[in-house]
């Protein structure tokens, strides 16, 4: 809700957005492919998110990660698609490269934490890129 407030959006609209939000349960119902039998787990308060399967979450979802891009210097450029994030970062020089990297990664880990997101470490990867005029020297 503070992020539509960033956004200035006020108003009706913002209090239909917060009704959409609050008070939703939500239950895991799990069967089994081989017998008729279910399981349904109890029903839970959703504390944070948007409904899967929305219309209204691709939306509120671009509006919730839309400032990211702020966060990065001239050397970094976020690369946005659907819920994957993509960071390049440029230098001509190696040492200069390896502290704007740590430092890009430091960013947007913070932003990440400061926006109740967290970054899965497992999907994470670093591709380097060299020039061969710059490599060779």
């Amino acid at each position: 809700m503070s992020k539509l407030g960033f956004y200035d959006i006020r108003g009706k609209f913002k209090e239909l957005i917060k009704s959409y939000l609050t008070d939703r349960y939500q239950r895991v119902s799990i069967t089994s492919k081989n017998s008729y039998h279910s399981s349904l787990s109890k029903c839970r308060k959703v504390r944070c998110g948007v409904p899967q399967g929305s219309i209204l979450g691709p939306l509120l979802f671009l509006l919730y990660i839309n400032d990211l891009a702020r966060v990065f210097g001239n050397n970094h450029k976020p690369v946005l698609f659907a819920d994957d994030t993509s960071l390049i970062v440029t230098h001509l020089n190696h040492t200069d490269f390896s502290k704007e990297i740590t430092s890009a990664f430091n960013q947007l880990n913070k932003w990440f934490a400061a926006n109740l997101l967290s970054l899965n470490v497992k999907k994470n990867s670093v591709c380097t890129i060299y020039d061969k005029k710059h490599f060779c020297k």
